[in-house]
């Protein structure tokens, strides 16, 4: 009898994590379908303006002035992205609310390739720039972009048998 109160009385986190991360799930839905102020923001005018903000920078050759329009532009989208319509409400095999997250996470992901794209100001290998046109043996390592829009330098080096590696610092 002990043991059914207590479980009884007890609220389980595993639960009620569960219950608190559906009624989130439920109430974005709602906002994404929901009523809205004049005209309803759709998937694809924002997919259109990521491919061409992309296609942008498939020039032979960028430059620093190509990389700020296209971050600005991403950033555009980003905000709409935030504010697409979903036409269905169902948690269950919603296949527009899919669409819309995997835009959004696209668009993230342009982001932090504009964002190192930029940051590298060399040439070397397809990355191409005319206002950089040298390799630069300095800059011979990975950019990391994090979710705050940071930045940071994970250096590479030659083992032994001639393969790029992580330093051992990097490898934690």
């Amino acid at each position: 009898a002990n043991a059914s109160d207590w479980v009884g009385k007890r609220k389980f986190t595993g639960a009620s994590s569960l219950e608190e991360a559906h009624g989130l799930a439920e109430a974005e839905l709602s906002m994404l379908g929901g009523e809205s102020e004049g005209p309803v923001q759709r998937l694809n005018p924002v997919l259109t303006g990521l491919k061409e903000t992309l296609n942008s920078l498939q020039t032979p050759a960028s430059v620093a002035s190509d990389y700020d329009n296209a971050g600005e532009m991403l950033e555009v989208l980003s905000v709409k992205a935030e504010q697409l319509y979903c036409d269905q409400t169902s948690l269950i095999a919603n296949q527009n609310l899919l669409e819309i997250l995997r835009t959004q996470a696209a668009i993230r992901m342009a982001q932090v390739y504009v964002q190192s794209a930029s940051m590298r100001t060399e040439s070397r290998g397809l990355h191409q720039r005319s206002d950089f046109t040298d390799i630069d043996n300095e800059q011979l390592h990975h950019n990391l972009i994090f979710a705050d829009g940071t930045n940071a330098i994970l250096a590479l080096r030659k083992g032994p048998s001639g393969n790029w590696i992580l330093p051992p610092s990097a490898a934690v």
